[in-house]
């Protein structure tokens, strides 16, 4: 039976982790818990558990000094990183300590202990030691202060320079929305499957683990040209069918000629994922294939953003499927990468809130900033263009709601804010204030509604507030023009003419 230690400064996570009745069911139990690395220290000498599994920022002693020193006094014990934080740079620091797993906060307890459970079933090739030493080779080989020549040096000593071979990356397909959804995935049950695949060839490898997966160096024999990679790959792909709750997808570098060109394999396999936005999830990409898609990027057509703003504007649901394609279809025959698809997204994404605005929708800026947090998450294109559609349908049925309501009730509201306020400074800026619309909408739905500007109807109903005081008090007419919110006597005077076809102090006159 494993024993654990559960550390974690938040109470809550321990007891929660501690209490789990399904850990008997794996031959598991907790011997203990520590609030902090300090506490930890302690109790792995008393207890000696086979598994600690940490948090990674807690007082006093943190994750990663516990895991060195632990590695160092008990190099048999297997170590799992629990952390909030799901960057690269704690990755890295994972594989140098020779951390079993890196699993990412919020996590579901089943992850945790899928986790533990292949700890018990995964054996490696060779001893604990002779894997951390080789964590630590490729660590040395991707380092670039060293010098070319150190890094040669150390190969030969190890038997390994000029001893070719090919890297691979296998990734968990949007394994970002996992975790923003709570469903992280442990990538020691990913090395288990792979492991299971690799037992099938006769390939000397390696495996460690990546941010999102596990890299795959292949070590080419002899005059072999790894000529079933492909084959291999699609096994690979095929291990993680129906059954399982995620897919991956794999990319494949060009030959290395050894480990010192690391640092250009880790390259190839970045620019090739660049392109899984495009090829879907269950990918298998070659840097020779990425080589072959580039050619001369062309400019994103504008006219696609014009044909989003005119759809905007009308409500138009009808057309979010139809432009969406069209822009499926740029992006595939552009041969855009992930960093530009990205930028497409958010391009539209930032249409449609300037869109809001005009319409006077209050948009949540948290909203906002989840839908682009959302929009960077995504590594497969149908994922994000079925995302977009879902937003765009969102954003119109938003702007319909709008425009019903405001057209609705503008004409009684444009009446009463005049009659109550005419003599007032007022405009049609304050009157876009007071309704809580956009200045350009308001301005075009008075036109429809009424024929007719603010400014025209606002001097209209002037004249006739004039009219009636120029026969019913002994006012003058530039009392009057003040009294009803000109500016101008003078002005007055001739909008009135123009308007009546006499002077105010004509029409006073009449009888």
């Amino acid at each position: 039976m494993l024993k654990l230690l559960i550390v974690d400064d938040e109470k809550v996570i321990r007891e929660h982790i501690a209490g789990y009745a399904g850990w008997a069911d794996i031959d598991c139990r907790v011997v203990g818990q520590a609030a902090n690395g300090w506490e930890a220290f302690e109790a792995v000498q008393k207890l000696q558990p086979d598994v600690l599994i940490t948090d990674i920022r807690m007082p006093v002693m943190d994750g990663i000094e516990l895991a060195e020193w632990a590695r160092k006094r008990y190099p048999a014990m297997h170590i799992l990183f629990l952390t909030a934080y799901n960057e690269f740079e704690y990755a890295k620091t994972a594989v140098k300590l020779g951390v079993a797993d890196f699993i990412t906060k919020p996590f579901q307890l089943s992850e945790l202990t899928e986790s533990v459970r292949c700890l018990k079933q995964y054996s490696h090739a060779s001893s604990d030691r002779e894997q951390l030493e080789w964590e630590e080779l490729l660590q040395h080989m991707s380092d670039p202060d060293l010098s070319a020549e150190s890094k040669r040096e150390e190969l030969r000593e190890k038997g390994l320079l000029g001893k070719s071979l090919i890297f691979l990356s296998i990734e968990i397909d949007n394994s970002d929305l996992y975790h923003q959804h709570g469903k992280p995935v442990s990538k020691l049950a990913l090395r288990e499957k792979i492991a299971q695949v690799m037992d099938g060839f006769s390939y000397e490898y390696r495996m460690t683990m990546s941010r999102s997966g596990i890299y795959l160096l292949l070590f080419q024999n002899g005059t072999s040209q790894l000529a079933d990679l492909h084959r291999m790959a699609r096994i690979i792909l095929a291990a993680f069918g129906d059954s399982a709750s995620f897919s991956v997808s794999i990319a494949i570098s060009s030959q290395l000629q050894d480990l010192s060109e690391l640092p250009r394999g880790l390259e190839e396999i970045r620019q090739c994922w660049d392109y899984r936005m495009l090829l879907g999830e269950k990918s298998i990409i070659s840097f020779e294939s990425v080589q072959s898609m580039r050619q001369e990027k062309q400019s994103l057509k504008r006219s696609n953003l014009t044909e989003l703003g005119d759809m905007l504007t009308q409500a138009d649901e009808g057309r979010i499927k139809g432009y969406l394609r069209s822009i499926y279809k740029e992006i595939i025959s552009m041969g855009l990468n992930k960093n530009q698809v990205h930028q497409l997204a958010l391009e539209i994404v930032e249409r449609t809130e300037a869109q809001l605005r005009e319409y006077g929708v209050n948009w949540d800026f948290g909203s906002g900033v989840e839908t682009r947090k959302a929009i960077l998450s995504f590594d497969v294109l149908h994922n994000l263009i079925h995302y977009l559609e879902t937003h765009l349908e969102k954003v119109i049925g938003t702007i319909a709601g709008s425009k019903q309501q405001a057209q609705g009730g503008i004409t009684q509201k444009l009446k009463e804010y005049i009659e109550q306020r005419y003599a007032e400074e007022i405009s049609l800026y304050s009157l876009a204030e007071h309704l809580y619309l956009n200045y350009n909408y308001l301005s075009r739905l008075i036109k429809k509604e009424t024929g007719q500007n603010f400014r025209d109807l606002l001097w209209a109903h002037r004249i006739v507030v004039a009219k009636q005081l120029l026969r019913t008090t002994s006012m003058k007419s530039y009392e009057i023009a003040y009294a009803v919110g000109f500016k101008d006597p003078a002005h007055f005077s001739q909008l009135f003419k123009k308007m009546e076809g006499v002077s105010p102090i004509e029409y006073g006159s009449k009888p």
